[in-house]
């Protein structure tokens, strides 16, 4: 391994815990902005967004007892 394969390994390892304190410091938050007499509040709450995993039984074809006679 040369250096410049662990260099990028050091660079995506720190972009990913990056992320993961911004992801921290801003999940469950209420903003409220007070500007020029208006208000606005806005409330990040990052969530997982994909759907329940859907599970569908297919039941197994039935097949004739095999016997002992070879097929005609």
């Amino acid at each position: 391994m040369d250096t410049s394969a662990l260099a990028g390994g050091g660079v995506g390892a720190s972009i990913i815990l990056t992320i993961g304190i911004i992801y921290k410091l801003i999940n469950h938050k209420k903003l409220v902005s007070k500007c020029c007499g208006r208000s606005i509040d806005v409330s990040l709450d990052i969530g997982d967004t994909s759907p329940p995993e859907i599970r569908i039984r297919v039941p197994e074809p039935k097949t004739p007892k095999a016997t002992g006679d070879p097929p005609a």
